[in-house]
């Protein structure tokens, strides 16, 4: 019938836009969004030579990969974390745990029965746990690094006078220490008179952070603290193999080393040593590769844009909606990183990898012409130019004409 909805692909009127026109291309169903839909944006996934292993046989010797091997042993023994500090900075954390502990005490069942029918902002605070979290507590910690994370969580949300109060009292409890503290961060810094520092972040349990309101710290910085503590876990709980720890740290000197790589967090560093070293068949299995072979992995990863606006990237698994570990980064930084990767991989497969691993100078490294075995290698050069966008002036207004006297 004219006019009417017709079987097919051209529902009703062909002519008519809107839910009746259903054909390809058109809404449910068609190859492209219809009238007043929204596009789905779908992140790229980058070239992964692992995951192409049959299309792309490897053609490097051995031998190569045995050097390298060697190189990355040498080097994880100078940075490896020494057993010394590694005990002063346990007893920093040990310290702190005893002062914070006597900072509250269990409730008695005198106390309960006082208690029993106030609201539940009115029980008496308490702290459930400490924990050290980050690249103390995943043992990736590089040596020169005189810093440890500690996540203090609390049974109800902590208020902000308290927090001053909380501050207060760990310094008169602890007097040969420097404590400085942060409320935007809701974190306390304790620092030795050696320089080893202690830095710790409150929080209380995901759903005590629901029921905080103004006179709270922040719920965001709650949030983000809290998921410091599902990071440390997740880790522990996947990365049981040393040597992903082992790539971490090397990837972690060259964070320290190499400024193009300063803008990674030490989370994603730990992230990407887990998915470098992950290899799964066509089954589903897992296995673990060689650490050289998952080194250049993860320079062919970075370099091809892995992290990189609109790449998939590396999901955090601490987030809840999924996102990618580099959305937070800034868009300098990750071109910065691709840029670094790509002259790293190109010194590394030339020959260079003393100086790629710190073993010899590596001065200028990404940022001068290097030449070897008289072969050329240009560092890459950032392409991404901030542009501060200029607010124009608005447009002056033009003084009205004086009145002109009409004369007799």
């Amino acid at each position: 019938m004219p006019g009417g909805r017709g079987r097919g692909n051209m529902r009703g009127n062909p002519n008519r836009l809107g839910p009746y026109n259903r054909g390809r291309g058109g809404g449910r169903g068609g190859h492209f969004s219809g009238p007043g839909r929204n596009s789905v944006f779908i992140p790229f996934a980058p070239f992964d030579l692992e995951h192409c292993a049959v299309q792309f046989p490897k053609v490097t010797s051995n031998e190569f990969d045995s050097q390298v091997g060697e190189m990355i042993l040498e080097r994880n023994k100078k940075i490896t974390l020494s057993e010394e500090d590694s005990e002063i900075m346990s007893k920093i954390y040990e310290e702190i745990s005893e002062v914070l502990g006597s900072f509250y005490t269990e409730p008695t069942e005198m106390s309960r029965l006082k208690v029993k029918h106030r609201s539940k902002q009115e029980d008496p605070q308490s702290i459930d746990d400490i924990r050290t979290v980050g690249a103390f507590a995943n043992e990736t910690l590089i040596d020169g690094v005189k810093e440890l994370e500690m996540l203090i969580t609390l049974r109800n949300p902590m208020k902000i006078d308290e927090f001053g109060e909380f501050s207060d009292k760990l310094t008169s409890a602890l007097p040969t220490y420097t404590i400085s503290s942060s409320e935007e961060f809701a974190s306390i810094k304790v620092e030795s008179l050696n320089g080893f520092r202690a830095h710790c972040f409150i929080t209380c349990s995901g759903n005590k952070i629901k029921t905080s309101g103004e006179s709270h710290l922040q719920k965001r910085i709650m949030y983000k603290n809290f998921d410091m503590g599902k990071r440390a876990k997740w880790f522990s709980e996947n990365c049981v193999d040393p040597n992903i720890r082992l790539l971490a740290r090397i990837l972690s000197d060259f964070r320290v080393r190499f400024e193009g790589f300063r803008g990674m967090s030490q989370w994603a560093v730990e992230l990407m040593a887990h998915y470098s070293m992950s290899s799964f068949d066509e089954s589903g299995n897992q296995s673990i590769m060689p650490v050289p072979s998952a080194l250049k992995r993860a320079l062919m990863l970075l370099s091809s844009g892995f992290f990189l606006p609109g790449s998939a990237g590396i999901r955090d698994p601490a987030e809840r909606d999924g996102r990618s570990v580099h959305q937070g980064f800034s868009k300098l930084d990750m071109d910065n990183i691709c840029c670094a990767a790509q002259t790293l991989l190109r010194i590394l497969m030339q020959g260079g990898g003393r100086k790629v691993f710190g073993l010899e100078d590596s001065a200028g490294l990404l940022d001068e012409m290097q030449v070897i075995d008289d072969v050329v290698i240009q560092p890459s050069i950032q392409c991404y130019v901030h542009v501060e966008e200029v607010t124009p002036d608005p447009p002056a207004v033009a003084e009205a004409p004086a009145p002109v006297k009409m004369e007799a």
